[in-house]
């Protein structure tokens, strides 16, 4: 198929009529026509008819638009790569963080993208869904957790998350740390979270805790700053928790995988070849296979 006839077909598709795709392109509309024709003429049918807002698809047009459309994508990112690998050491990494990935989780893998690359430049992102914009805007999408977010993309593990309870050894001192998870509401408790979702303390085996939170955050750092200064129990990535004492570590906690995606036709690139060495070292390291 003729990527210039496929590339035809869509700027009329998504401006509504050929004039409008002309007038976006700035081709000539006469150019246009004839790449829809040539079209056509492969399929053996009509690919629009008209309708009363703008052209419209026919049952051909529709097949072609579902699949053609992936096909299109796909060698613009492979024209991406090339020109990439050309360009790669004169625009940052773009790393997008999916929702309650912590920065703490993250240092292991700008310290070795950094110490491979002097002179790297990286872009730490938050974004609700990095991995619909890997092929826009973002180089890497990391996520939490094993779920493959979408498909035609490269999982890379990077390591694992360690998350539970904690409380400040000035507090435990006075109090005494909870002994039984039904004294945990006997102190003030903060959670680390996304602001949206309900908190949940995991326990090791059985469904998870919903407790009352006096204080809720999407910033580990902040819950563990708050513990420190003696505000109850804070549940948290361990490795914020320095200095602090485990609260039932035998009962409460959860360990969850640390993850990088990266688009399959973009393996290969500069950029996202130093994402896939450094996956490899971080998780053997880990003692995990990096996929």
């Amino acid at each position: 198929m003729d990527l210039d006839e496929l590339r035809a077909f869509f700027a009329i598709l998504d401006a509504g009529s050929p004039s409008a795709a002309a007038r976006r392109l700035g081709q000539p509309r006469a150019s246009l026509r004839r790449r829809l024709a040539e079209l056509e003429a492969r399929v053996g049918a009509p690919l629009f008819a008209r309708g009363s807002t703008g052209v419209v698809l026919t049952a051909p047009g529709e097949a072609l638009a579902q699949r053609g459309r992936p096909l299109l994508e796909r060698h613009t990112a492979m024209l991406q790569r090339a020109a990439g690998s050309a360009s790669a050491q004169l625009r940052p990494l773009r790393l997008g963080l999916g929702p309650g990935v912590p920065a703490c989780a993250l240092a292991p893998l700008v310290a070795a993208l950094v110490s491979a690359t002097p002179g790297l430049e990286l872009r730490l992102l938050r974004r609700d869904k990095p991995w619909a914009q890997l092929l826009d805007d973002l180089d890497v999408a990391l996520s939490l957790g094993d779920e493959a977010p979408a498909d035609d993309l490269v999982r890379l593990r990077l390591g694992r998350l360690d998350e539970g309870a904690f409380i400040s050894p000035a507090l435990a001192a006075v109090h005494g740390p909870p002994r039984r998870v039904d004294e945990l509401v006997e102190l003030p408790l903060a959670h680390w979270g996304a602001e949206e979702e309900e908190p949940s303390w995991h326990q090791r085996t059985g469904a998870p805790l919903r407790l009352r939170c006096a204080v809720q955050s999407a910033d580990p750092a902040l819950v563990a700053d708050l513990v420190r200064g003696g505000f109850g129990v804070g549940w948290m990535p361990a490795a914020v928790a320095g200095g602090l004492l485990p609260v039932l570590p035998e009962q409460l906690g959860r360990r969850r995988a640390l993850h990088a995606w990266v688009p399959a036709v973009l393996r290969g690139t500069a950029h996202v070849d130093r994402v896939v060495a450094a996956a490899a070292l971080l998780a053997a390291a880990d003692g995990a296979p990096p996929a």
